[in-house]
Parts: structure tokens; C-alpha cells; sequence
């Protein structure tokens, strides 16, 4: 009985800190971009924090279902935070195509390179820094987010070194 009654315990705190920790996300998640995420949305949550200082790449894939597509697409194109796509060279470098393996940020995690919608980007590390300058550092804390306009998934990442 004892044994039954810690089993149930343990999957009833799991349960409720998977909510809580979804819930969170997506508070965090609207506060950093400046939108507000539908109710209904699937996520996907990786975190890496646990590294020395913090150190850690947080991924979140969050699923806009087609019902909210529309209104949520508008959101992001009307959210002054958002630039639409291309990337800067510089931030490519930085998340996708470095000759040095270190700057694949976002490839090395599994978030795709868009070609059709938006991005967030925001420098957590030096906010006075150009970002003409953002590779020749030698530690990086961002947060990054991209809309896939054609699938309706916005990638969020943070990524502190």
C-alpha cells in the first residue's frame, strides 16, 4: 500500500511540474517577445542549463494550431520586435553557417533555417555591442526566436556560454 501510494504520489508531482513548467514557458516565452502565444498551442521544451554559471541552450518549438495561424502570423508582422527574414550575415554566421563549429546555435539545435517569415534576436550579453561585432566575442547570451510562416511553429531559443 505504502509502495502504491509513493508511485502515485511521484506521477502526480510529475504531472502537475510538466504543466507548471509548459505554463512558465509560454508566460516567459510572451513576456521576452512581446506577444501573446494561443492557449492551445502544442511545445516542445530541450534545456541545457545545467552547465557551469548557467551555461546551456534552452529550445522551445512551439506549434501554432491552424485555427490561430492567421491572427497569430499578424501578431508577429505587427510586433515592432520582429524583423522579417533574411538574417543578417552576421547573425547567419552566428546561428547557422560559421566555419567555426562553436556558432551553429541554432542548426546544432535542432531549429531550421526559415525562408519565409520572421525573427526575434536580442544580445542578453552586451545590449551596446553593434552586431558587426557579435562574433568576435569570446562568450554569448541571446535569445533568439524565428516564425516558420508555412508550418506555423515558432523556434525560440536561449542560449548563454
Amino acid at each position: 500500500m505504502k509502495k502504491a501510494l509513493t508511485i502515485v504520489l511521484t506521477l502526480f508531482i510529475l504531472f502537475i511540474s510538466s504543466g507548471c513548467s509548459s505554463f512558465y514557458v509560454k508566460t516567459h516565452m510572451s513576456n521576452v517577445l512581446g506577444i501573446e502565444l494561443p492557449k492551445d498551442v502544442r511545445i516542445a521544451i530541450q534545456d541545457t542549463h545545467s552547465g557551469f554559471h548557467g551555461d546551456g541552450v534552452k529550445t522551445v518549438s512551439v506549434y501554432i494550431p491552424d485555427e490561430n495561424s492567421n491572427a497569430f502570423t499578424q501578431q508577429i508582422y505587427s510586433n515592432e520586435n520582429f524583423k522579417v527574414l533574411p538574417l543578417s550575415d552576421e547573425l547567419n554566421g552566428l546561428l547557422y553557417t560559421s566555419d567555426n563549429a562553436e556558432f551553429n546555435f541554432a542548426a546544432d539545435n535542432q531549429i531550421p533555417k526559415v525562408e519565409n517569415g520572421a525573427y526575434f534576436f536580442l544580445d542578453r550579453f552586451d545590449e551596446d555591442i553593434s552586431q558587426s561585432k557579435l562574433l568576435e566575442r569570446g562568450a554569448f547570451n541571446f535569445t533568439y526566436a524565428v516564425y516558420d510562416k508555412d508550418s506555423s511553429i515558432l523556434y525560440y531559443m536561449e542560449a548563454d556560454t
